[in-house]
């Protein structure tokens, strides 16, 4: 199988206009104990991947401490009876664009289990490592060293549990930075719980609930580098309306609440609220070409 993404993004909230290729990869399925994928691909790591698109994702917006990323990759999969597994090397961190330097690609391994032990009820744990930086930085801002050996550790649980109509995901995460002239790597931490609640066919309510006690790490000098963590909560809240098969309309409201102290007074953001209203339409169109 080949597929692919492809994103284009226009209004006033954007500016310029932005369009990308995202995502382009090969699937080879030999059986379902071994699903091999390669190209740019979708983060191995963390449960949120498969519920990234809008008619998935039961709110508009996604969880922060979650990187929607797509590296370039080869990874193997499968499942057999209550296991499933991930693995492979991907190119790029598992980190946000706002809070760590724009990394340069590098072989990263990853890896991930996961066990279902009664249907409705599934339990993962992942692990990835490697470097994060990018291979623009001088000498004196990396003390000297590569900037490949200062790496990053990401590791990660996941849950995902189903009852009736009751929908639950859960996600938490500890990742740990080394710094350039920093003694100690910098530790995160992040988790986010999201649940949905569908009242009949066509409507349904969700939250989800999300910390991020994350560390944003930046060079402000030649000698000098930025490595505090800082402290933010958000929720969200909202309702969809499904007016068809594959057309479904959504309202959500956000709001996110930063820990301000001394130490990191000077790089949060202001707290903000959000109301959101998305409407997604689903089209086939090899099943349109068959009518």
């Amino acid at each position: 199988v080949l597929y692919g993404l492809a994103e284009y993004e226009t209004g006033s909230a954007v500016g310029i206009p932005h369009h990308e290729l995202e995502q382009l990869g090969f699937r080879y399925t030999p059986s379902s104990r071994a699903i091999v994928d390669a190209g740019k691909i979708t983060m191995p790591l963390g449960g949120f991947a498969a519920r990234r698109f809008s008619w998935r994702n039961p709110l508009v917006g996604r969880p922060d401490a979650y990187p929607v990323t797509y590296p370039y990759g080869v990874t193997i999969t499968g499942s057999a009876s209550m296991i499933d597994y991930r693995a492979g090397v991907v190119s790029l961190p598992m980190a946000h664009e706002d809070y760590t330097p724009e990394p340069s690609h590098a072989a990263r391994p990853v890896v991930a289990i996961g066990v279902t032990p009664v249907i409705g009820v599934r339990l993962g744990a992942g692990y990835t490592w490697g470097p994060y930086l990018n291979d623009t930085l001088t000498a004196s801002q990396i003390d000297g060293r590569k900037w490949n050996s200062y790496h990053q550790r990401v590791a990660i649980v996941d849950l995902a549990a189903s009852y009736g109509y009751l929908e639950l995901f859960a996600e938490a995460g500890i990742s740990e930075y080394d710094v350039p002239r920093t003694a100690a790597p910098v530790e995160g931490f992040a988790y986010f719980v999201e649940g949905k609640y569908t009242f009949t066919p066509r409507l349904f309510a969700a939250v989800r609930l999300e910390r991020n006690d994350y560390p944003f790490i930046q060079p402000v000098s030649p000698t000098f580098w930025v490595a505090r963590k800082t402290d933010f909560h958000n929720e969200e809240f909202g309702v969809g309306y499904r007016i068809g098969a594959a057309t479904l309309l959504k309202v959500s409201y956000r709001q996110d609440v930063w820990q301000v102290d001394a130490g990191n007074a000077p790089f949060v953001r202001p707290g903000g609220r959000a109301l959101a209203l998305q409407f997604s339409q689903r089209f086939d169109v090899l099943e349109r070409s068959k009518r």
